[in-house]
């Protein structure tokens, strides 16, 4: 009987069982990008290529459609294809919330008695139906608190966020739904890690969002959407949430579910390269050695390339050393993109963020 309840989602082919034409997460309105017809960077390459009228080749590409008609042309095309996408790409790994603030920050630095008082706290908080205090608990399960008091356990740490999800906390939602995805302490469910994620990307919670845009990316447990994954991304990265910053402007770069803008890339990898984001740096270094979206500075590129090779960067180290310049590390530029006037562009608020870019 409860199966003839349930009905297919005509979008992603999962099962729902509300009065809607599609599941939940398929039947959200789309509206805060505009002119989003993803745009494929190797059809126009081809494109230019072969033009037979240079005039009507879009500038980013006439370099290429040049090189085609010398006489290494084939070579040089390819090569030219190869480095025009040098830029990093993004890694589909889903993000999980963050651990326990207790363990963080006083694990190594209290008493096995105190942490025992703590954890019967937090237990007795937890059963009496403190949502923050069942978040807290799922936590320390999911990431093991102290061997002999609470081993680490998914069961017990999936049991606790479903208490804290079921009661609207954002946070229990986002971690139920990594814990669905993961398939650690329930088993593997990629679209109830959707819904999940759903739920609390709503209430604005970043790190479920960006889940969200990488499920839309990759294909996981929804139908491939390169337009919401970008939503979703863009809604994370005018939170501050560095690897959402850092796929957006690879978005861009690449013209997936966004027009196809390198200074705007070149503005999102700068955001989450402030923030420390390896990749991001070199990415942002690669685009001032290269002129591509912002003006060619030699000396900019070399200095993000120093900031992430100071943090291990293997492709950063090894431009370096082809650029016979040695790893050192370095502070950040003072000077960003130019705008009208030469002025660096402010820190933004997300609502500014949004009338600014959208």
């Amino acid at each position: 009987m409860e199966s003839s309840d349930k009905k297919i989602c005509r979008l992603c082919r999962n099962e729902y069982s509300h009065d809607k034409e599609t599941c939940i997460p398929c039947a959200e309105p789309l509206s805060p990008l505009p002119d989003v017809e993803p745009k494929n960077w190797l059809r126009k390459a081809i494109e230019a290529i072969f033009s037979k009228d240079l005039k009507k080749v879009e500038p980013k590409y006439w370099w290429l459609a040049t090189i085609a008609r010398t006489a290494s042309g084939i070579l040089a095309v390819i090569v030219a294809i190869t480095a025009i996408r040098a830029n990093v790409g993004i890694s589909p790994q889903s993000v999980a919330e963050p651990s326990s603030y207790f363990i963080r920050e006083t694990e190594n630095q209290i008493s096995t008695l105190s942490k025992i008082s703590f954890m019967e706290e937090i237990v007795e908080q937890a059963e009496a139906g403190d949502v923050r205090a069942q978040f807290e608990l799922g936590l320390l399960y999911r990431d093991g608190f102290e061997p002999s008091i609470a081993p680490q356990n998914d069961f017990q740490a999936a049991f606790w966020f479903r208490e804290a999800a079921k009661h609207g906390y954002a946070e229990g939602q986002s971690a139920l739904g990594w814990m669905y995805e993961q398939g650690r302490g329930v088993l593997q469910d990629n679209h109830r890690a959707i819904l999940w994620f759903y739920r609390a990307a709503k209430q604005g919670n970043y790190t479920a969002q960006f889940n969200l845009g990488l499920a839309y990316m990759v294909g996981r447990g929804v139908l491939q959407d390169d337009y919401r994954a970008a939503l979703w991304f863009f809604r994370a990265a005018v939170q501050g949430f560095a690897i959402a910053q850092f796929n957006l402007g690879w978005m861009y770069w690449q013209g997936r579910g966004v027009p196809q803008d390198d200074y705007r890339a070149a503005i999102w990898y700068r955001e989450a390269a402030e923030q420390q984001h390896a990749a991001a740096r070199f990415n942002l270094g690669w685009m001032y050695e290269q002129g591509h979206g912002i003006p060619q500075n030699f000396e900019l590129a070399v200095a993000w390339y120093n900031m992430a090779a100071s943090q291990g960067f293997e492709l950063a180290i090894e431009r370096l050393e082809s650029l016979e310049i040695e790893v050192m590390p370095a502070p950040a530029p003072v000077r960003t993109f130019p705008q009208t006037g030469g002025v660096d562009p402010p820190k933004r608020t997300p609502s500014q963020a949004l009338r600014e870019i959208y």
